[in-house]
């Protein structure tokens, strides 16, 4: 999608507000990405299963980072973990010893796992909503999902097994593979797989998540903030699914001095967003490499309208006197993210071969390293002039609709006391001073991950 001057200049201005605010500068190949759309954090608190926790560590850190983007799409079906099996499939790991047909044999293999775990994705994902929704109504029992699945969801039991069997299948073919960097190729997708399809906890290697959390579920997040402020031990999680491990100890740390405290009266700090500072923002202050002899950053829009899942970015004209934008939070940290046992290093000294034909996308990775997570994020955009009519028309039809709307990443609903399955936040808009005021509900917009300090493998 095309984007504005606008789009170009407000996230760069944001880009570099952030950047300061965390005072980060690049070096040995880390960047900084910012999140197309702000990830609701979750809660930590011994009251609450641990796998909530798990869940929102894993959203906000599974994610694609393109080491020539500023930006990185939660909603995409991209992901890290997806981004290091592509690359591993896309290694020339049968160019030393290769004979015969093993590299006809390990290339069919390739295209078969790659289509079962298309089929598995797809199948797992309706499969937990089908159970969520059973269960919310009472029809499940006490059974969890590991034990529901099993004879109620013949299409996702049918899809384990063929991935199981194209995996052993490839894992076979690659075994006759002679060279230290065909081992390696070998050892490196196993561990990657097993971590993708093991349906149990593996200390070190994978995690259980809830999978309350995953599917946006609002009203669950209420009812869990509900037990951490009485003081009540939730009960725990039947939505459950393992998933390769990532570790964030010092977010749960923070999360639960944050949830103590509340929201202050007066905001800790603030940043400031001009678009005149975006225009003559330099793109190349973030880490990130060229494209050519440029940067080719894909902008999203900085302010949407959603309405019955259709998005309508605001394309007016606009100019540096036409809006002003003031952040304001409690607390703003970088907390350190690390993958677990499965995870792959050195990519590029590792497979200095690689298939012809490729994207840069898919031969170079970067690994998040530390997540940026702020506390109380609030957003005063203020208009002026001619784009305040615009502004007032969209806002009236999402309220009208029971749409939403996305400002730098943050998504809010108009004048909702709690969070939504889609939104964090909840939106006020004063006519006649033109200012749109987006500030957090008390249960989705305690902690929110707006971007990420990635580091190239």
């Amino acid at each position: 999608m095309p984007h504005s001057a606008a789009d170009r200049n407000l996230w760069l201005a944001y880009a570099n507000a952030v950047k300061e605010a965390i005072q980060f500068e690049p070096t040995h190949g880390t960047a900084l990405y910012l999140s197309s759309k702000a990830q609701k954090g979750p809660f930590a608190s011994p009251r609450i299963p641990l796998e909530y926790t798990n869940a929102g560590i894993y959203e906000a850190a599974n994610n694609h980072l393109r080491t020539r983007d500023l930006f990185y799409h939660p909603d995409s079906r991209d992901s890290y973990v997806k981004s290091l099996r592509t690359f591993l499939q896309s290694v020339d790991a049968v160019s030393e010893g290769a004979r015969g047909d093993v590299h006809i044999s390990i290339e069919s293999c390739i295209r078969e796992l790659e289509d079962s775990l298309e089929i598995y994705e797809k199948s797992a994902d309706k499969a937990r909503r089908t159970f969520k929704k059973h269960s919310d109504v009472g029809m499940t029992g006490d059974s969890t999902f590991s034990q529901w699945h099993q004879t109620n969801a013949p299409a996702f039991c049918n899809s384990i097994r063929d991935v199981e069997v194209a995996s052993d299948a490839l894992l076979a073919a690659g075994s006759v593979l002679i060279g230290p960097r065909a081992q390696k190729w070998n050892q490196d997708l196993r561990k990657l797989l097993y971590a993708m399809m093991s349906e149990q906890e593996i200390p070190g290697m994978t995690m259980p998540i809830d999978m309350d959390f995953t599917l946006r579920s609002g009203e669950k997040a209420q009812k869990l903030l509900n037990k951490i402020k009485l003081r009540k031990k939730a009960g725990p999680s039947k939505v459950v699914a393992c998933v390769p491990a990532f570790y964030c100890p010092d977010y749960e740390n923070v999360v639960r001095d944050w949830i103590g405290a509340g929201r202050r009266d007066e905001p800790g700090d603030r940043l400031y967003v001009r678009y005149a500072e975006g225009e003559i923002a330099d793109e190349g202050g973030f880490g990130h490499e060229e494209q050519g002899n440029s940067f080719k950053f894909t902008y999203p829009p900085w302010l949407s309208f959603y309405v019955d899942g259709h998005e309508l970015p605001f394309k007016a004209v606009m100019q540096d006197s036409d809006v002003d934008i003031t952040i304001s939070f409690d607390n703003l940290r970088i907390v350190k993210v690390a993958p677990g046992a499965w995870n792959l290093d050195n990519l590029s000294s590792s497979y200095p071969r690689m298939k012809a034909g490729l994207s840069t996308d898919t031969k170079k990775i970067a690994q998040p390293h530390r997540l940026v997570v702020i506390n109380n994020l609030v957003l005063r955009i203020s208009f002026s002039g001619r784009v305040v009519a615009e502004v007032a028309k969209q806002l009236n039809r999402i309220q009208y609709y029971g749409g939403f709307l996305n400002v730098l990443g943050v998504s809010a609903a108009i004048d909702q006391d709690r969070s939504t399955d889609q939104t964090s936040h909840t939106a006020t808009w004063n006519a006649e001073d033109g200012v749109l005021e987006v500030i957090p509900t008390v249960d989705g917009g305690f902690a929110t991950f707006i971007g990420t300090v990635g580091k190239a493998l």
